[in-house]
Parts: structure tokens; sequence; C-alpha cells
């Protein structure tokens, strides 16, 4: 039982250890990338656009949403840029949402202008897929799609990501270490006892005087029994009675328990 346990605990510790430095990395990471200038979206090339990269962007116009992501509830708008080509802009926004939907569903519709800082990743595979089917569903060729709509997304930054990664880093250490000052303990523990053995193997503690075996009492200091009578612990009027020490209720014998369309109406956005 004890190896095993300590078995799991050098499993627990390992999981630990390598997970604080998983997120001690990230949030490094992290922590370099938001102190480094972002990049403006309106002045970038086709070469720029890299993936994880934070961005400055004013949206000032929009295609309207083409896709959405039902669990999350992600819009996914077609945002063009001054280059002549286009990026999604991916939000969960309720205000930007609004004034996106707003702006795209008017006739003449007023001037929008959403200042955004974002994180620019590359679309998944289904992502692209259903993007660009809507895409062709709404008239436009897939040759066509594919050159000018870029195969990136842009979504809001998270200011407080680093900080989160770096709060599970630590407790991720601090659980590491409880579980080592554990261990540890658990060994020196283990150190400390002495396994009892009799120094000569016909050497046995019998309660008897070992002056005089053959009696089993001290004769210079119970001279109240004549020679021979030896004290058994018996009640001498009731023979057969014998006291053993143990409660006779208790059973020694037993166990013990240790242990998307234009008009963005969501009927019409293509889900996945």
């Amino acid at each position: 039982m004890s190896s095993l346990s300590n078995v799991r605990k050098i499993a627990l510790m390992v999981v630990f250890l390598l997970g604080s430095i998983l997120f001690f990395s990230m949030s490094s990471s992290e922590i370099i990338l938001h102190n480094s200038e972002p990049l403006n979206l309106s002045k970038a090339s086709v070469e720029d656009i890299e993936s994880r990269k934070l961005v400055d962007a004013t949206i000032t116009d929009t295609l309207g949403a083409f896709m959405y992501e039902e669990r999350s509830q992600d819009y996914y708008y077609l945002i063009p840029m001054e280059n002549g080509k286009y990026i999604i802009f991916c939000t969960g926004d309720k205000e930007q949402k609004n004034l996106l939907d707003t702006y795209s569903e008017s006739y003449n519709p007023a001037p929008i202008s959403i200042e955004i800082r974002g994180r620019i990743s590359h679309l998944s595979t289904e992502e692209r897929r259903v993007f660009f089917d809507s895409l062709v569903e709404n008239g436009l060729l897939r040759a066509d799609a594919e050159e000018y709509v870029m195969p990136y997304k842009i979504e809001n930054d998270n200011s407080m990501l680093p900080w989160i990664y770096l709060v599970i880093a630590v407790i991720a250490l601090l659980a590491f270490v409880v579980f080592l000052i554990s261990f540890i303990k658990d060994i020196q523990r283990r150190k400390n006892y002495i396994v009892a053995e009799p120094t000569s193997g016909s050497e046995y503690y019998t309660g008897y005087d070992q002056n005089d075996m053959g009696y089993g009492y001290n004769q210079e200091n119970n001279n109240s029994y004549n020679v021979g009578e030896q004290y058994t612990g018996y009640g001498q009027n009731t023979p057969g009675e014998q006291y053993t020490g143990y409660g006779q209720g208790n059973n020694y014998g037993g166990q013990y328990d240790q242990g998307s369309q234009p008009d963005n109406s969501e009927s019409n956005i293509h889900k996945f």
C-alpha cells in the first residue's frame, strides 16, 4: 500500500512539475507578445499576416456575417482590407455584433468605426471549409474566394491571458512542492522504524522469573505459596475459568477498514 501511494505521489509530482514548466513558458511567450509592437492591419501586407500575432485594427466596413459557431456563438464577418484582400473577423461580443449587423443590413448605413486589439490565427480546416462553401453559395467563385479571402481570422485579444497562465503555473509549482515534502517525510518516517527481533532464538520473555523457569514465580518474593505451586491467572475455585485480558466481545480475527447569409439572420448563416 505504501509503495503504491509513493508511485502515485511521484506521478502527480511529475504532472505538476511539467504543467508548471509548460504554463510558465506560455506565460512568458504571452508577456513578450503583449510587450511587442502590434501590427497595423491597415498597412499590413499579406506577408505581414502571421499566426498568433497581435494587431491594431479599425473596422469601418463589412460584407456581413457568413458563418457562426453554435457552441461559442462566435460570428464570422468578412472585412475588406486596404490592399484589396479580405480577412475574417470573429467575435462573440454583443456590442460589436450589433454594430456590424446594423451596418451590413442597412441600405444607406451610417459610418462605423470599431477599434480592436486583435489576435491573428489560421482558420482551422473545418472553419475554412464551411466559410468558403458559404461564399460560393452566395455567388462567389471558389477560385476568387481562395484568391481574395485570406485563410486567417482576427479575434479579440484577452489581455489577462498571460497572467492567467502565470497563476496556473504558480499553483502547479506549489502543488509539486507540497507532494515533494510529503514524499520526503514518508521516506524519513520509514527510516525511523526499527525491526525488533530476539537476540537469540532460545530467548523469549515469558513473564516468569528467569532464575526459576520451573516454577514461574520468584521464590524470594512469593513466600505465600508452597514450593511447586504456580499462579496461573485462573480462578482457583472455578476450574476452567481463564482471564485472558482481551475483551470477550471483540472479534480480533475480523478485518478493519483503512482506506451565414449577408442579411445575418441566424437561420441563413452557416453553422458548424
